[in-house]
């Protein structure tokens, strides 16, 4: 029948948002106004108890940046803006003195850890961690040996050093799941209609491209219930292909979805979000509970691959007379108010 096809699916669909969201939690919390403040007092506390002269010798920064270089005379966007950066943090960390016969090299100083801390939290922000590679990528050397280097400074202040391995490793994890929201649900949601999409869902996920990304992001385990979920992902999707679709007129498609979204999530439905919106509750309550209507409905689900034109004429008729509507009017009222309201169509 094609409403227990339609209920099964809007079952599994619940199932599957669960799934991604048990997965979301394990690479780390929403990014959330809560979340973010959090985040920035962690910061805040880091800033105010370091001591002010805080200082340590930056001997893998400094080392990082030496190993990037380019023989190229004509660098393509990426590479100048790499150089440019390099460039920069080799003047503040390892500084030489100009003389007119070049530059000389002096003994590695100390620099400030709360401005070596600074700039690994600058990098976090401009390294776009689920898409950067090739020389892009270059950048999370340089980020890795700043976290080297203040993890050496950590060792004389084990306290200060906690407070910000928690501020960091809370931003790194909060943006991890971000990047991994952006493979899967923003890729596998159809927008019109709220509803998630197997087949795209399907396709980010085995898509061999963003299989490498997503690696990047979580850990085995989870990465292995990914793929599972990848899986039912393809299989849903080839299913879906499969459910009943009678053809013909706007008047029956407009008739099963009144029909549909009465049986799938009859509560959106006679709310503010569905036909009651339209209707009122009371005349659209009257139409679920009415005989006929449920007669016919339970006719056209029962055979739902035959040309039933009688019968969803009889449908559309029932559905006017109940409700002044005829089912293209009803859903037209329903989609303009949607828009009205911006809300999203009802799964």
């Amino acid at each position: 029948m094609v409403l227990r096809l339609l209920n099964k699916y809007a079952t599994t669909e619940e199932q599957t948002r669960k799934a991604l969201e048990d997965i979301y939690e394990k690479v780390g919390p929403a990014k959330t106004p809560e979340i973010e403040a959090r985040i920035a007092n962690l910061y805040d506390q880091r800033v105010r108890t370091l001591p002010e002269e805080a200082m340590v010798k930056p001997a893998n920064t400094v080392k990082a940046l030496g190993k990037i270089k380019t023989d190229s005379a004509l660098l393509s966007p990426d590479e100048k803006n790499l150089i440019d950066s390099v460039q920069t943090l080799q003047k503040e960390f390892n500084p030489k003195i100009a003389t007119s016969y070049g530059d000389i090299n002096i003994p590695l100083q100390g620099a400030k850890v709360n401005k070596l801390a600074d700039t690994k939290r600058r990098l976090n922000t401009i390294i776009k961690w689920e898409k950067d590679e090739g020389v892009k990528n270059q950048r999370r050397n340089i980020q890795k040996a700043l976290a080297d280097d203040i993890a050496q400074y950590g060792k004389e202040n084990p306290e200060w050093y906690k407070t910000f391995s928690e501020a960091d490793n809370l931003y790194g994890s909060v943006a991890k799941r971000e990047n991994l929201e952006n493979l899967l649900s923003n890729k596998g949601t159809n927008y019109a209609s709220g509803n998630l999409s197997y087949n795209a869902l399907s396709k980010a996920i085995n898509n061999p491209k963003n299989t490498k990304l997503i690696k990047k992001q979580v850990g085995p385990e989870t990465f292995k219930k990914i793929e599972n979920l990848g899986i039912v992902a393809r299989a849903m999707a080839q299913k879906a292909q499969r459910i009943p679709n009678p053809s013909g007129t706007a008047m029956t498609a407009a008739t099963l979805g009144i029909v549909s979204s009465l049986y799938v999530n009859p509560i959106a439905t006679l709310s503010g979000s569905g036909i009651g919106a339209v209707i009122g509750a009371r005349v659209a309550t009257q139409l679920l509970t009415d005989k006929k209507f449920l007669d016919f409905a339970t006719k056209l689900a029962e055979t739902p691959n035959k040309q039933n034109i009688a019968t969803y004429m009889a449908l559309n008729k029932r559905i006017k007379d109940i409700t002044g509507y005829s089912a293209i009017a009803l859903n037209k009222a329903v989609s303009e108010r949607r828009i009205e309201n911006n809300e999203e169509e009802v799964e």
